[in-house]
């Protein structure tokens, strides 16, 4: 430096000595700080930094000058909308307003830049050299946080006020009186705004699918859009705590670090792509990259097919260069996000100190640069505000006087409320940002809200359409007469063509006029066999394009029939096949779309859950993790199945409504559930152990059946708890019976389980004699059923003659549906609204009990039947026991070695000694079935030792397949086996 240099510096510099420096430096690629002592306060920057001014005063002002670092030397689109606001905020002020009043002088505003270079290492001393220049009072930073971080620093270093346009990041402001933001919180509010608007969003696409769905049908899965969201980053992987909070604690293995690398680098960027496609990343963010940068990824995920939710670009949106990226032609920028503080079109009263609305500081920012204004300049414009309401609130120029009316600063203008938070950021809300369909060549290509919805000014198009549907819809983007169908233009119903601009009936007229000229010219000539080739050709025309449309007809007919199974099987690679044939027929992607939503709705509200499932030990596992207890009452499952946050089927979309909180049975696999066979009416109150036990004694009974084909009406697995018990949705009376009694017709078969013969539940409950009763009315055969040991003491009572009857029938009888009760009060009230207004309470109470005694007389029958057979299965195994022979065996060896096989009664094994109490006993019976005279079963098994030999047979038949009881009924009967044994020996 040259002395005539040196003393310019020191008669220029308005604070000679005692200087601090913040010196940064790169070492090994890392960043370091430090700060120096400069005794000459020269701030060292390379030889021919530039420097900029504006000082157009007005004359008779005394000047005030505000200065600070900025990008001058290259060409930074953020760092010259910076200036560009500032130098409009300063023509208004010194022009129209006429200055700053402070005290009883008026000061004009000048204002002056250093260059920065656009590096950490430079900008400290660029704002050193700024900040002490002759008569510079604040300071004002430049673009970034990365850059106002050192510069924030510096300021405080020269105990200057600083306002801040573009730097959001907290730890700027902590710990420095200094230094004033205009942005919010890049965490707790831009951030949290735009990353809760993509949950929001998500979650309401999965409540309300159908009223949103985009033109390419695209859902998100099975699971819906918030059960997938996997949230993936390239950039500087900050502000990780944020992104856990909405995304997960996956987000920080999903985060490529960006290296320093080239701008037109490529290869990094495909792998940390490839990496990230191939981790399932749903939505991605692109943060601290360069518009070309952006621009340069987007491309390359649409070569590597990677399809997300959503492409998040902070900060980029509203830049010139963005919009000026897209109007040369970027395509692949459609539905970018990005979050905003301010947006133009946003409707705003007059700024106090401004005077200006919105629009207003819009309109003149255009009609003065040419360009439209980001959020940045309406920030750096409020902030010169908010800086020149402090200085005169405080009527003082003094640093600590204008922090402190900062720091209580309440100012409404056109940007927002202006006020600080304790560290000194400005608290305000954001918006979300979506760049627009770049398809069409529209000439305004402005972003536009769509977050939160009281400020969108358009829908919210999320997720993000696939890479090959934007493709299609840019390359027919001229044509009307189609629709983009995965990736393919499918022509609408009478067009076909590349571009869909052919029309088959143009086609036909065109060859039938085309026949009729030649016709013509033939009739001219004398030809008259043309011509009637001519019509003989037209008309054939038309019968083929008749045929054509019966022959699409039936492929339509059996394109649905196809689509419905491979719903049913969750087969996606039919369904896909299905689609495609239908979009030959004519069919375009809304219409195959309701299709497919109005299959998933009618399956899901008439399937049933499969028997075989609810025997498995699958079930029984999982009832007993959710419930932590061993048998679980349907009660307590309820609580655990169906609650909002973890519940079964919470996050999964209900078919029937699009909404989510799916039933039970929606979450099963599809062998596990299928459309209804049987109807079940029970009572939540039965413990798991009932139900399963009652559900494998009717299907013993049920022969040629299998559980794998038994599918199960049953209301806790079917109905979708989460509208009715979580979100307790209501319905009338009426829709209640209609709905019911559709479901009743549609299945016909009705299985009633009872816990207990001795005062049953089952009777007491408001559901359930509802059940009965419509199920009687109407007529539907109901079969009831009960538990293994439930129907053993039945016929045990049964046999104790006309008292265990009576016992029986007093039991089953006892019905008064005034009383019956519901576990919720809103549904007995609904139930009985039902049966006072449609059918009457004496009426069900006579209904039911008729029906009880017809059950009950049909048990005895039963328990007739099989002694009748078990009978007649003990007479002709004596002829056996006469002829020394018991059950096939002649030998003593063989005989002790053997066990009676589980087909035969125990009788074969048992001599006439032994069996003469039981035939008198079933001789009886046979006596009774084949006479007129009613027999009465307590009596004809009185004897004691004979009523000991049924229960012992009755269990063997009841339990075949059980060898352990079976073992048990052998060793008791082991006495008389020996010695039947022993028999053989002296034959």
């Amino acid at each position: 430096m040259t002395l005539f240099a040196f003393i310019v510096l020191l008669l220029s510099s308005g604070a000679q000595g005692n200087c601090t420096n913040l010196v940064v430096r790169e070492v090994n690629g890392t960043l370091t700080k430090a700060y120096v002592p400069d005794d000459t306060c020269y701030a060292a920057l390379p030889e021919g930094t530039a420097t900029s001014h504006h000082g157009c005063l007005s004359s008779g002002l005394e000047t005030i000058t505000v200065a600070g670092p900025s990008t001058l030397s290259s060409y930074s689109a953020e760092a010259q909308e910076l200036r560009r606001a500032s130098i409009l905020f300063a023509e208004w002020l010194n022009r129209e307003k006429g200055g700053l009043t402070v005290g009883t002088r008026r000061l004009g505003m000048q204002l002056a830049w250093v260059d920065d270079r656009d590096e950490q290492t430079q900008v400290s001393n660029a704002t050193a050299r700024a900040l002490r220049m002759n008569n510079v009072h604040f300071g004002v930073a430049g673009h970034s946080s990365s850059l106002t971080a050192y510069a924030a620093l510096q300021a405080q270093a020269d105990k200057k006020v600083m306002v801040a346009a573009d730097a959001a990041r907290t730890k700027i402001y902590e710990d420095n009186s200094y230094i004033f933001g205009f942005l919010p919180d890049a965490t707790d509010s831009q951030r949290d705004d735009l990353y809760r608007s993509i949950v929001t969003v998500a979650r309401e696409r999965d409540a309300n699918w159908s009223g949103s769905r985009l033109s390419d049908g695209r859902p998100c899965g099975r699971a819906g859009c918030l059960a997938t969201i996997r949230f993936g980053e390239i950039g500087t992987c900050n502000y990780q705590d944020i992104k856990k909070q909405y995304f997960g604690d996956d987000v920080e293995g999903l985060c490529e670090k960006l290296p320093k690398l080239p701008r037109d680098a490529e290869p990094p960027f495909r792998e940390m792509l490839s990496r990230l496609q191939s981790k399932n990343v749903t939505v991605v963010e692109l943060n601290s990259l360069e518009v070309s940068q952006i621009r340069m990824i987007t491309e390359i995920m649409e070569d590597l097919d990677f399809n997300v939710y959503a492409l998040i670009c902070p900060s980029k949106l509203s830049s010139v260069d963005f919009e000026n990226m897209v109007k040369s032609g970027w395509w692949q920028s459609s539905y970018i996000l990005d979050s905003t503080p301010w947006i133009a079109t946003e409707k705003s009263a007059p700024g106090k100190y401004s005077k200006m609305s919105s629009q207003d500081f819009a309109d003149r920012y255009f009609d003065t640069w040419g360009e439209k204004p980001s959020y940045r300049a309406a920030a750096q414009f409020a902030a010169l505000s908010a800086l020149s309401h402090a200085i005169e609130s405080a009527a003082s120029v003094d640093p600590h006087s204008v922090a402190n009316q900062l720091r209580k600063i309440s100012l409404q203008e056109f940007y927002g409320d202006i006020n600080f938070n304790s560290t000194g950021l400005i608290k305000m809300p954001t918006v979300t940002l979506q760049a627009p369909a770049a398809l069409s060549g529209l000439q305004d290509l402005t972003s536009q809200a769509v977050y939160p919805v009281d400020k969108a000014a358009i829908e919210f198009v999320f997720p993000k359409p696939t890479w090959a549907h934007l493709s299609c819809l840019r390359s027919n983007r001229h044509s009307k007469r189609g629709t983009c169908i995965e990736g393919r233009y499918v022509c609408d119903e009478g067009w076909f063509g590349t571009t869909c601009n052919e029309s088959a009936v143009d086609s036909m007229l065109t060859s039938s006029l085309q026949a009729s000229a030649e016709t013509g010219d033939a009739i001219l000539l004398g030809e008259f066999a043309v011509w009637v080739i001519g019509v003989l050709s037209s008309i054939a025309l038309i019968i083929c394009l008749w045929r054509f449309g019966r022959c699409r007809q039936r492929l339509v007919v059996a394109m649905i029939d196809v689509l419905a199974e491979a719903v049913s099987r969750e087969d996606d690679h039919t369904i896909a096949w299905a689609r495609r044939r239908l979009a030959f027929c004519g069919w375009n992607a809304r219409k195959t779309g309701n299709l497919v939503r109005g299959i998933k709705r009618r399956q899901s509200e008439e399937s049933g859950i499969s028997l075989s499932y609810l025997l498995s030990e699958e079930f029984l596992e999982l009832a007993q993790r959710h419930a932590g207890v061993e048998d679980p009452t349907f009660y307590e499952l309820a609580d655990t199945f169906f609650c909002r946050e973890q519940g079964i089927g919470c996050r999964d979309m209900c078919p029937r409504d699009d909404k989510i909180g799916c039933s039970f049975v929606d979450t099963l696999p599809p062998k596990y559930r299928n459309k209804s066979t049987h109807f079940l009416s029970w009572t939540w109150g039965y413990r798991v152990s009932t139900v399963r036990e009652a559900l494998q004694s009717w299907l013993d009974t049920q022969e040629g059946t299998h559980a794998e084909d038994v599918f199960l009406f049953m209301c806790f697995f079917v109905n979708n708890q989460y509208r009715m018990l979580v979100d307790k949705t209501a319905v009338g009376t009426d829709v209640l019976g209609a709905r019911f009694e559709r479901q009743l017709l549609r299945i016909g078969r009705v299985i009633a389980i009872l816990d207990t013969w001795e005062r049953p539940v089952y009777l007491t409950r408001a559901w359930t004699i509802f059940e009965q009763s419509c199920a009687i009315m109407m007529k539907i055969p109901v079969t009831m059923v009960l538990p293994h040991a439930a129907s053993l003491s039945l016929l045990h009572e049964i046999q104790k003659g006309t008292e265990g009857i009576v016992t029986v029938q007093r039991a089953l009888t006892h019905v008064d549906s005034r009383k019956a009760q519901a576990q919720f009060q809103d549904d007995e009230r609904r139930v009985k609204e039902f049966i006072d207004q449609h059918i009457g309470f004496d009426h069900v109470d006579e209904q039911v009990t008729a029906f009880m005694i017809s059950f009950v007389g049909t048990v005895i029958e039963d328990h007739l039947k099989v002694g009748v057979s078990k009978m007649k299965l003990a007479l002709s195994s004596l002829s056996a026991v006469s002829s020394g022979t018991v059950g096939g065996v002649n030998d003593k060896a063989e005989c002790n070695a053997s066990k009676p096989s589980r087909s035969k009664s125990l009788f074969a094994w048992l001599g006439a000694d032994h069996l003469d109490d039981d035939i008198k006993g079933w001789q009886s019976l046979l006596e009774a079935e084949g006479g007129e005279a009613k027999m009465d079963v307590g009596s004809a098994v009185s004897n004691a030792e004979a009523q000991t030999d049924f229960e012992l047979d009755l269990a063997v038949i009841k339990t075949r397949d059980d060898a352990s009881v079976w073992d048990s009924v052998v060793e008791v009967k082991q006495p008389l086996i020996a010695s039947r044994c022993t028999g053989i020996e002296t034959q």
